[in-house]
């Protein structure tokens, strides 16, 4: 129902299905119980008016357009829990500026914070062990990328992400306010 401004997923629940709340325009807050470990294809998707959302500690998985085009969606806290960021999860959401990852992330997937066009800064925790080169595809502003020391994959240096022995740069992540330095 488009007239749905807010929802509380009970403890219990372990996923979000698909589309459950795909285009609900007005709605601004979701509060997840402590069971949830997937959030669906395009769960929250085109929930223009989403701002807040507070996930989870049993989070494993974000599926693909879990959170496309929620325009207003700000900067959220990631769960110690999280594994996956799948396609397109977070696309279009304006209102990130910046993303913690935490040591727990496994693998971010093509798009996973696709034109994000306010996303400025994002750390990567430990456990990355995939980034696919487009990841932050059109994050425009994106001029800093940081890499836990303890991450055996990937490095950083100077907000730059690199391979672990700095041999592959990552060219189409970071955008430098017009300088680029390898």
């Amino acid at each position: 129902d488009l007239r749905i401004k807010e929802v509380i997923i009970g403890n219990g629940i372990t996923n979000v299905s698909e589309y459950c709340f795909n285009e609900c325009s007005n709605l601004t807050k979701v509060t997840m119980g402590d069971d949830i470990e997937i959030i669906g294809n395009f769960a929250f998707s085109k929930c223009k008016e989403l701002v807040s959302v507070d996930l989870p500690d049993s989070l494993r998985t974000i599926e693909k357009f879990g959170f496309y085009y929620c325009l207003k969606l700000t900067d959220i806290k990631f769960p110690d829990s999280l594994e996956t960021i799948k396609d397109y999860a977070f696309g279009i959401c304006y209102g990130f500026t910046k993303a913690e990852l935490p040591d727990s992330i496994i693998k971010l997937e093509p798009n996973a914070f696709g034109a994000c066009k306010n996303l400025e800064t994002v750390t990567i925790g430990s456990g990355l062990v995939s980034i696919k080169s487009n990841t932050f595809s059109e994050c425009l502003k994106l001029c800093s990328i940081e890499v836990s020391e303890n991450n055996k994959t990937y490095s950083s240096v100077d907000g730059v992400l690199y391979n672990k022995a700095k041999k592959r740069f990552f060219y189409n992540l970071v955008k430098q306010r017009n300088k680029l330095f390898l």
